[in-house]
């Protein structure tokens, strides 16, 4: 199996579910577009709005709200939006892991790593089957040592049912193009999944 110890499994996801605070950059139509688009469009026909456009925002929104537990110090509050394969793979309850990640997390903080920056590579970008929606969102980490910086270059993989609305997330460095489909049999063929680099740089 791909996770092969639960240790190794909690210290990825505090990384990642912990420190993923991201500049939220929204790409605008402008005003005059906008207009010729409404000037040609009936006046009766109701405006389409695509799923991906308002699951972008949900998405980040859902970044936002992990950074902000565990910067207040709440890791419980980040086990919502773990994707159940995890506890499934890691064969441990939520109570479980809420340990497991808080020994983590206080392990990072005695070795005194801390989040310095985080932003997106490139925007949120959304796959679908026929029952199922993912979404994969690359990101540029960086953490602070006393001794040293590590850049992690990733991504965040989330998926959930059509017709629902929560997401479940698993971090990007645990998934590879084999094991994704053993985890998710329906995800698109002949879709690749970014690359995961670490950096470290000596201070």
């Amino acid at each position: 199996m791909y996770i092969q110890k639960t240790t190794h499994l909690a210290a990825a996801l505090v990384l990642v579910f912990a420190l993923v605070g991201c500049d939220k950059s929204e790409t605008t139509t402008s005003s005059s577009a906008t207009t010729a688009t409404t000037a040609t469009s009936p006046s009766n026909e109701p405006a389409v709005v695509d799923w991906k456009v308002t699951e972008k925002k949900r998405v980040q929104d859902d970044v936002d709200r992990i950074n902000q537990s565990v910067a207040a110090g709440k890791s419980e509050d980040i086990i919502p939006y773990m994707h159940p394969k995890i506890f499934e793979v890691a064969k441990k309850t939520p109570a479980d892991l809420k340990k497991v990640l808080a020994k983590a997390g206080a392990e990072m903080k005695k070795r005194g790593m801390t989040f310095e920056s985080s932003e997106y590579v490139t925007a949120p970008y959304f796959l679908e089957s026929e029952k199922s929606q993912f979404v994969i969102i690359p990101l540029k980490r960086v953490f602070n040592m006393p001794d040293k910086k590590l850049e992690q270059q990733g991504f965040l993989f989330g998926e959930r049912k059509k017709g629902t609305e929560k997401w479940g997330y698993i971090e990007g460095k645990q998934l590879d193009d084999n094991n994704i489909r053993t985890l998710f049999p329906d995800f698109p063929k002949g879709e690749l999944l970014p690359s995961s680099i670490a950096n470290v740089i000596k201070k």
